[in-house]
């Protein structure tokens, strides 16, 4: 048996007056599965009926294809996940551990505070802005602290515990760590 289906869309094209082609990446399973799925995220969560596998992508791109019978690609948006049903759910408010770069790492000059709003990025495409609520007493960083927090997000998208999040400022990467826990 195949793991279950997970593909985060980069994007969505009009392939009929019935039907659209989604690309993403791929988060685990192999292929589109010909069935229902759910789009989660940006909204509530939609059943969808998928037709399979979109048309054929170079082999050494990370991104795949899946055709999704019933919507139009305006309903979609960039960072929906694509998933069997019941795999995940949308949320708005995470914790995470994460490591605040130093600046030779590239991060940025000033420290992450309770209360800071930078972007928090998932999949590797998706930026949402954030509240930042530090844990432990902590009232900010200090570069090459590994530190958790307490994250709530502008809009709801589909997570997982252990899912990579990536802090970002002013176009640079100021941390990295992973989802520890899914909140509400």
């Amino acid at each position: 048996m195949s793991a279950p289906f997970q593909m985060c869309v980069e994007s969505a094209i009009t392939a009929s007056a019935t039907s659209i082609v989604v690309t993403g990446r791929f988060v685990q399973g192999d292929a589109a599965p010909v069935g229902q799925l759910e789009l989660v995220g940006f909204g509530p969560t939609r059943a969808v009926t998928c037709l399979g596998p979109g048309p054929s992508r170079s082999p050494s791109s990370p991104s795949q294809t899946a055709v999704l019978q019933g919507y139009n690609h305006r309903e979609v948006a960039l960072g929906t996940v694509l998933a069997t049903p019941g795999l995940i759910r949308p949320y708005t408010r995470i914790e995470a551990r994460v490591y605040i770069l130093t600046l030779s790492e590239g991060g940025h000059r000033l420290p992450l505070h309770t209360g800071a709003r930078p972007l928090f990025q998932f999949y590797g495409l998706v930026d949402l802005p954030g509240l930042i609520d530090l844990h432990g007493g902590l009232l900010k960083t200090n570069h090459g602290d590994t530190v958790s927090m307490s994250v709530t997000l502008t809009d709801a998208v589909g997570l997982s515990i252990g899912q990579e999040v990536v802090i970002r400022e002013a176009n640079s990467t100021i941390g990295i760590g992973k989802i520890t826990a899914l909140v509400g």
